[in-house]
């Protein structure tokens, strides 16, 4: 499956040129929405229409948007698909979504992560050979994603949730300045993606 990865548009209109884009040159099968592709919410409906390329989009909230606006949005939009909290399959990919955060632990992952465990094992169980996918918008700690300075402010438990289950991916965003770099956590891919976006086939 052909993947688009994008994070942290912030409403920026060339940035959201850059993604039709490579949307249009690419030509892939889903597109996953990091967060923060809005400014504080501002024009969050036809900030989310632009992206209407006719292929799903697995989206998140970031610190930009909250739960409760994916939400609208996914209902309102057909293209939209909401994956904050929620575990998604598609074909032989797992696609686990949990969004919000700024630095430190992620609230949102503290409740879904017995979920979360539960539905890799089925999976893997079903499909031992298919992918799993987290989607988050904070970054894991101690990786190349979360460094500012010579600080590391990305989420712990992200880490730790990463270590003990079998993820292949984690697409992430929030921290600008490590937009576009990669980095692993045992044979996890880590990826921050950045407002161009990067294509995967997995």
């Amino acid at each position: 499956m052909k993947i688009l990865v994008f994070t942290d548009l912030h409403g920026d209109r060339q940035a959201y040129d850059t993604i039709c884009k490579k949307v249009r040159k690419e030509k892939p099968d889903l597109l996953v929405n990091c967060g923060d592709f809005s400014m504080f919410g501002m024009d969050i409906s036809s900030l989310i229409k632009s992206l209407n390329f006719g292929i799903k989009m697995l989206t998140i909230p970031g610190n930009h948007e909250s739960s409760g606006e994916i939400k609208e949005l996914a209902n309102k939009f057909e293209h939209v698909v909401n994956i904050h909290r929620k575990a998604k399959r598609l074909k032989e990919l797992l696609f686990l979504g949990v969004g919000g955060g700024g630095f430190g632990e992620l609230d949102s992952l503290e409740v879904s992560e017995e979920k979360f465990s539960k539905a890799i094992k089925k999976f893997k169980e079903k499909y031992p050979k298919g992918k799993v996918v987290l989607i988050t918008h904070a970054p894991p700690y101690n990786t190349k994603q979360d460094k500012v300075y010579r600080d590391h402010v990305g989420a712990r438990n992200i880490r730790r949730f990463i270590k003990n289950n079998k993820i292949d991916y984690c697409f992430c965003g929030h921290i600008h300045e490590r937009s576009r770099t990669k980095d692993k956590i045992g044979k996890t891919i880590i990826v921050n993606p950045g407002n161009k976006g990067m294509m995967f086939e997995i």
